[in-house]
């Protein structure tokens, strides 16, 4: 997130200063979250963060967040950093040649050429017409984290840092933002969001409170990773931004049907995003649903700014953040 935003604001250069609006997705909500409590300085400028959106928010603790946290991820890293027996250098040697067959597959995804015999052009224009190199390439980023991340279990670390309290502590006292939309889903085991939403209310003024918006919507954890299965990656660009609606008109009715069905909760959250971001400001105050106890808000709208930049996060791994100042002296997660 630093390092994408930082290179945004350095190819504007100094004579432009853009609104920055951050939207973040479960545990990039969190690190969005974090980021809005400290000072920083690009280039000799201080950096505002304008307008924030957090999507299922989630502060959870490491044992609830992580599945078998106890049972099965701490004793398997334990071992498998372990240099005192045969099965700790064994797994580390399988997890090291996993990684490899692992790059040697993302590397034939994006240039089958290189494999003896290469696949049919047909294979190869599907993979790519479904962004597949991409997806794969950021996989093994991510794997790429997995001895850091077992070495620091083996050593000890049972709980994410800063800690759920340390957070909520951190976001009253000095979360700063002055315009905030909240959403969560209906059917989110795991969403925090009625918590953030307590938590900011007592840190901001009144003033602040009049644009903290806390929205409900139909959906899972897992709504905002929706994909367009009906669509080939190739025509999703064209298509979004209006310049070819071809493939959609060719679209048989039964599959079209099935699509809009598909994808109606995350188009119902892109039209929220939408409204927040285009808009200006009307009502914004949160009202409450005495009948179904769902905490919904009056439309907000926003007016559009030309000098927008937007900064957004997902899902993210374990991360380290010093409460104790404003720097980031460590990120070993994305």
């Amino acid at each position: 997130v630093e390092t994408s935003l930082s290179a945004a604001l350095n190819s504007l250069g100094n004579d432009v200063d853009p609104d920055i609006i951050c939207i973040g997705h479960s545990c990039g909500a969190l690190l969005h979250a974090l980021l809005a409590t400290r000072e920083e300085m690009e280039e000799n400028r201080s950096i505002e963060r304008a307008r924030f959106a957090f999507i299922s928010f989630n502060n959870k603790g490491a044992t609830d967040a992580v599945p078998l946290f106890d049972e099965l991820v701490v004793p398997l890293a334990t071992e498998a950093m372990r240099t005192d027996s045969a099965t700790g250098p064994a797994l580390r040697a399988s997890i090291s040649a996993l990684r490899s067959l692992a790059s040697v597959a993302v590397d034939t995804l994006e240039d089958p050429s290189k494999l003896p015999i290469p696949p049919p052009p047909q294979l190869s224009s599907i993979a790519r017409s479904l962004g597949l190199p991409p997806i794969a390439r950021q996989s093994l980023e991510i794997a790429d984290q997995l001895p850091e991340l077992l070495q620091e279990l083996a050593d000890g670390a049972r709980e994410f840092d800063p800690t759920p309290q340390a957070v909520r502590e951190r976001l009253r006292n000095r979360y700063k933002s002055k315009d905030t939309l909240i959403v969560q889903f209906k059917n989110d085991d795991i969403d925090e969001s009625d918590d953030l939403y307590a938590t900011l209310r007592s840190s901001l003024s009144s003033q602040q409170n009049d644009l903290l918006v806390l929205e409900r919507l139909e959906g899972t954890h897992l709504t905002p990773l929706t994909q367009d299965i009906f669509l080939p990656a190739s025509a999703v660009s064209a298509i979004a931004t209006g310049q070819d609606d071809a493939f959609l008109k060719s679209m048989p009715s039964l599959l079209s049907d099935s699509r809009q069905q598909w994808l109606g909760e995350i188009d119902q959250l892109c039209n929220r995003l939408d409204s927040w971001l285009m808009m200006p400001v009307a009502n914004p105050s949160p009202s409450f649903s005495d009948d179904d106890d769902i905490i919904e808000s009056n439309p907000i709208y926003y007016s559009k700014s030309s000098n927008s930049s937007l900064s957004t996060s997902d899902n993210t791994s374990p991360f380290t953040y010093d409460d104790d100042d404003d720097s980031w002296p460590s990120d070993t997660g994305n």
